[in-house]
């Protein structure tokens, strides 16, 4: 993966794909009781390549969604004393899309009677895939109970805060659809 520019690290979760898709993987451990855990707090990665690292602002909209969405889900937050952290991870991925349409056959007048022409059509699209991260981790241990993985397309599209927090929300909130895991 060639290096990205820090203003690009910046502003990649500022700038999502309009149309707002985002394909979320989950994990976790089925020996982990969740039904349990009532109480949460947000720590901070400490992996030096992750974007939130970066970009203190980003990470602010990051733990405010969590904030949100872990208290709407009835979860309170204790830093005290929690029952899970909730650890954000996010980056980016530079990715080559290769689509093969296939061959065509067409007929044109040439030299000799029958000239058949023969064409492939095969597009090349660069995209920058954006994913965010959200490990529960238990205080106890530190062992990963449960991870769930939103990617994304990242637009060139510059956002206002405004927008921006609506995205980060939006990536939050189908991350945690599926948590507590069944």
């Amino acid at each position: 993966m060639k290096p990205i520019s820090l203003t690009f690290l910046i502003s990649y979760l500022l700038l999502l794909a309009g149309c707002s898709t985002v394909s979320v993987n989950i994990d976790y451990d089925p020996k982990v009781d969740f039904v349990g855990l009532r109480t949460f707090a947000i720590g901070t990665s400490t992996n030096k390549d992750d974007v939130l690292l970066r970009n203190p602002l980003v990470l602010q909209r990051v733990n405010d969604s969590l904030m949100r969405t872990m208290q709407a889900k009835g979860y309170i937050n204790d830093p005290a004393n929690p029952d899970m952290f909730l650890y954000p991870h996010a980056g980016t991925q530079d990715k080559i899309r290769v689509t093969d349409w296939g061959s065509t056959y067409h007929g044109w007048w040439g030299h000799g009677p029958y000239n058949w022409g023969h064409a492939n059509r095969i597009d090349v699209r660069e995209y920058t895939e954006g994913y965010l991260i959200i490990d529960v981790v238990s205080p106890v241990d530190k062992k990963l109970a449960w991870r769930g993985v939103g990617k994304f397309i990242v637009s060139s599209k510059e956002l206002s805060p405004q927008e921006s927090q609506k995205r980060i929300d939006e990536i939050v909130r189908k991350i945690f659809d599926r948590y507590p895991p069944p």
